[in-house]
């Protein structure tokens, strides 16, 4: 009797009831409705004892109760809806980055130094428009004789004028702005409220010690939320993890950790200070690792696949395959 018991209250009292609500949740919604509203206020004084009763014995354990909702919630919430056609792809993926954004710095998405275009503030605005036409950006750095010391901001547009207006050998100093300092710890929502609230497109990110770590932009935040934005003239980057096979994938060392963890479908513990998938691996080896340094974790094996100039450029990673 309890066997039988058992599987017919898991079928009348629990599977059948969601599948019908699932299926035909519309109509069952709204038939409920007010008979739900009603019984809320029959319940409301038990509910409340019940409810204070149960606080009261979580504070005496020494617990406090968690939240009904919280950010990893929100998160699962967000992929299961995408994965159900609940929420197209596009929008889970812009629901999960707002919500992670709280969590990501701006050191994941910034332009590294090494990879950045600057002027010289002395520079004659002639060969300075040769080099800001070459390089395809509308906003330059501009250093004061030393690379690392930024002193400025200056816009294509602005160095044109200049040009037309004052000839090829007025220095870019005369139309740079004053730069705005973020430090590399700054969450991505925060960075945008700033850029929002100082109607700026561009601010110059520092280490700790103060010195030049990268830059950001308003298009680089844009981009974390919505996925990458192409003008008529700009080429398509390389994507970030390129995938070779069905368990095996080739992803760009510079790649933030949340990225690979959505795409790859993974959990890579975080612990340390890194923020992209290259900083993590050599983190977790304690040196500059050489190429072919193998990583096994639960759900697959990372190995470093290109090195140069002491930084990792590429990583593989190989899924471990699902088990018959």
């Amino acid at each position: 009797s309890t066997a039988v018991l058992t599987i017919l209250v898991l079928i009348i009292g629990e599977v059948t009831p969601k599948q019908i609500g699932i299926i035909h949740n519309e109509r069952v919604a709204l038939r409920l409705a007010r008979l739900l509203h009603v019984m809320s206020y029959v319940f409301l004084p038990f509910i409340f004892i019940i409810s204070t009763i149960s606080s009261a014995i979580t504070r005496l354990t020494g617990g406090e109760p968690r939240p009904k909702v919280t950010a990893e919630g929100l998160r699962h919430l967000a992929r299961y809806a995408g994965r159900t056609g609940v929420l197209n792809q596009l929008h889970a993926s812009i629901v999960k980055n707002a919500i992670r954004s709280h969590d990501v710095r701006v050191e994941a998405i910034m332009t590294h130094r090494t990879k950045i275009v600057s002027l010289d503030k002395r520079a004659p605005a002639g060969s300075a428009l040769d080099t800001m036409l070459s390089s395809g950006y509308s906003r330059f750095p501009v250093y004061d004789n030393d690379p690392e010391y930024i002193v400025g901001i200056v816009i294509l547009r602005d160095v044109v004028t200049l040009t037309r207006e004052n000839g090829p050998d007025a220095p870019v100093s005369r139309v740079m702005t004053e730069p705005i300092f973020v430090p590399e710890n700054r969450s991505l929502h925060e960075m945008l409220a700033r850029l929002q609230r100082d109607h700026i497109n561009m601010a110059i990110v520092l280490d700790e010690y103060g010195g030049l770590s990268g830059l950001v932009t308003i298009e680089d935040l844009i981009e974390e939320f919505v996925g990458e934005l192409y003008d008529e003239n700009e080429i398509a980057k390389t994507k970030a993890i390129h995938k070779n096979s069905e368990h095996d994938f080739s992803i760009a060392a510079d790649t933030p950790i949340h990225v690979v963890n959505d795409q790859l479908d993974i959990e890579i513990p975080v612990e340390g200070d890194a923020q992209t998938i290259g900083g993590y691996l050599t983190e977790q080896y304690g040196d500059i690792p050489s190429s072919g340094t193998q990583f096994p974790l639960s759900f697959g094996t990372f190995e470093i696949e290109t090195v140069s100039e002491n930084r990792v450029v590429s990583v593989r990673f190989r899924r471990k395959p699902p088990r018959d």
